[in-house]
């Protein structure tokens, strides 16, 4: 590959967008578009492997998958990657997905802790709440049992309020396909105006209180279903992400893990793209986009276009023509760090940017296990404490008897600065938040604890005698700081042994009270971040009307969940918008034709000439050139189970 080449369209990708971007990419090239994908990991699935580790076990590049790749409602994501992924051979491009959990544990996909919620006069510690297959009906009947709620589906608070979100959720996909319509569609078609586009750009907490009124133990529980993937509290998050989620937890078929984990999906996604002459390289750090002057006016509409993207050393990849660059590292940080401020300040940002929070960033510790999952009863459901949805404190009046519905959380979220949309185009930073300091405290800040190996069926053929554990908390002020700014972003602190050491005893302190069958069995352990987590999953967030893949400046595009909900399903979801709008179907394919990229790429992909039975694709990495380096490069040739990062004993460099 050479400076001179160019592509229809290059994608840039990170840790946590890797499955989305890759996804588009397929998509684009399987309609004859030559992409580019660019990622800035070594791997460009997202997965994480440890720099070091002395343990005999623990060959080089495990995964440790650090996002959460769990997917609801897998028919429908089965309907949505068919396209991008199906083969000569199969329809699935060899991907399978294993339901999480097993019949002893009612297909168990996560297990909540919630401050207060279930919790007696006579217990000392937070009861854990198990999210299990089943859809209404097995929360309902779990919700009676332990928390209490009526005595039949019929007669469940809980049931009441998820059929309540279900009828929230009918017009979501209007509301999101708005994001591809102008808005001459939108007054006719109302998609973002609709049941959901409303109650959105609400806050959830609003909602809680009113359809739950007299059940703080279930009020709690609904909000823990309706967010986990953020620490906020119903009474600062959308509605909209909270009816999303709960209509996900409503389908009985719980939640589902590709076999091979997310670097399996990713393989052969990328063997569909590098099919059609596309490629992917890793290990690319980005400076910056490349914009060409504007011959028309200074309106954002004619700004200036998007025709390529400048590598930190130096090299360029330009498009062609009319191309795209598609960018899965979300708004904030490609309108803040990958547009330059002279180009930035002229042309401006997407409209409601500046109004925008960004979400507190992640930390990931992985820790290598010594032993496999079932041996150490090591659950493949994942553990959350909620600190946001903790019971609220409900008070009676003495005097009139009226029940006073009490707040959620526990007051360890950011305090509010304002925030108001300012007029202009910039970024307007004014100074460090006054907001709480918020430190990482034990038992009780926001964790998420996951063995990422205990959901892949294939692990154990792969990789046996070793679990990967990945435990995600928020990044405390001793790693990040707040900017008081329009958007409110955090900018990454110097930070030193000291304080790794004590946040990371503290959080193995938590992992060893939860899990005290690893005692001994813990032989490596790595911290990785702070990593940026998009934008926070506040009204705000779905209200603004430049949030949609086609932004101000011809030739860009976003892609990923920045678009939609955080998650795996809401990637997906915001990636084939952004495939589709990088083509270009207009209202009249999308109202009156419904036609859509996903559509008509199943018109004429052929039939897989032969049936196979459930495979995962298997991993394995070899040399390619590129610009005189030497990058890595995934295929599926390979039929092992080997899952090496290195070719033959050679040390290999990354793109830069």
């Amino acid at each position: 590959i050479s400076d001179e080449e160019k592509y229809d369209c290059i994608l840039l990708s990170n840790s946590s967008s890797g499955p989305d971007v890759l996804y588009c990419a397929a998509l684009l090239a399987r309609v004859g578009k030559r992409v580019l994908v660019l990622s800035t990991e070594d791997d460009a699935s997202g997965c994480r492997t440890l720099n070091s580790s002395s343990h005999k076990k623990w060959k080089a590049g495990i995964p440790f998958d650090v996002n959460d790749s769990k997917v609801g409602r897998i028919t429908q994501q089965q309907n949505l990657l068919a396209p991008a992924l199906c083969s000569r051979v199969d329809c699935q491009g060899g991907i399978r997905f294993a339901q999480i959990g097993g019949e002893a544990d009612g297909y168990a996909y996560d297990i909540i802790t919630v401050p207060g919620m279930g919790k007696g006069s006579d217990d000392k510690d937070d009861i854990p709440f198990v999210l299990r297959a089943g859809g209404v009906k097995a929360l309902a009947e779990d919700a009676c049992i332990f928390l209490g709620d009526g005595w039949a589906e019929e007669d469940s608070a809980i049931t009441s309020f998820l059929s309540q979100c279900a009828s929230l959720n009918v017009d979501s996909s209007k509301y999101f396909l708005a994001k591809l319509l102008p808005d001459w569609a939108n007054n006719i078609e109302k998609g973002s105006n609709g049941t959901y586009g409303e109650s959105a750009c609400r806050y959830a907490g609003v909602f809680l209180k009113m359809l739950l009124p007299q059940s703080p133990h279930v009020r709690s529980l609904a909000a823990a279903i309706g967010l986990r993937s953020e620490n906020l509290s119903p009474n600062k998050s959308s509605m909209g992400v909270h009816i999303s989620n709960c209509a996900t937890a409503c389908s009985p078929e719980g939640y589902f893990y590709p076999i091979g984990g997310p670097r399996s999906l990713c393989l052969a996604l990328q063997a569909t793209i590098e099919a059609h002459g596309g490629k992917v390289y890793t290990g690319a750090k980005l400076k910056e986009l490349i914009f060409t002057e504007s011959t028309e006016d200074d309106k954002g509409d004619n700004g200036g276009q998007c025709v390529g993207v400048k590598l930190s050393s130096g090299k360029v990849f330009n498009t062609s023509g009319d191309g795209s660059v598609v960018s899965g590292h979300g708004f904030i940080p490609t309108f803040l760090q990958l547009i330059p401020e002279s180009v930035r300040d002229k042309y401006g940002v997407p409209s409601g940017l500046p109004a925008l929070t960004e979400r507190r960033p992640l930390m990931h510790f992985l820790i290598g296990i010594d032993g496999d999952a079932e041996d150490l009863e090591l659950p493949a459901a994942d553990w959350w404490r909620l600190p946001g949805a903790a019971l609220p404190n409900d008070k009676i009046d003495n005097l009139t008897g009226e029940v006073k519905v009490g707040d959620f959380g526990n007051g360890n979220e950011d305090e509010d600065v304002d925030n108001s949309p300012v007029d202009g185009s910039g970024t307007e930073v004014k100074k460090v938040s006054n907001a709480r300091k918020v430190k990482f405290e034990e038992g009780k800040s926001w964790m998420r604890v996951s063995f990422p190996s205990a959901k892949d069926p294939s692990w154990k053929e792969r990789y046996s005698g070793v679990t990967t554990c990945v435990v995600t908390i928020e990044a405390d002020d001793d790693f990040v700081q707040l900017l008081d700014s329009k958007p409110k972003v955090y900018v990454p602190l110097k930070f030193g042994e000291g304080e790794v050491s004590r946040l990371q005893d503290k959080v193995m302190s938590d992992v060893m009270r939860l899990y005290p069958q690893l005692e001994g069995k813990i032989v490596c352990r790595e911290l990785r971040g702070p990593i940026r987590g998009g934008l926070s999953q506040n009204p705000e967030r779905f209200a603004a009307k430049g949030i949609r893949p086609k932004t101000n400046y011809p030739g860009l595009f976003i892609c990923g969940s920045d678009l939609t909900i955080d998650g795996f399903s809401g990637g997906v979801v915001g990636s084939w918008l952004a495939a589709n709008a990088v083509i270009g179907y207009n209202p009249v394919d999308h109202l009156l034709l419904q036609k859509n990229i996903t559509y008509d790429l199943r018109q004429w992909l052929p039939e897989p000439e032969v049936d196979v039975g459930d495979v995962a694709v298997p991993f394995k990495k070899y040399i390619t050139p590129l610009l005189g380096a030497e990058s890595y490069i995934t295929t599926t040739e390979d039929t092992s189970d080997s899952a090496e990062l290195s070719n033959n004993g050679k040390s290999h460099k990354k793109v830069d």
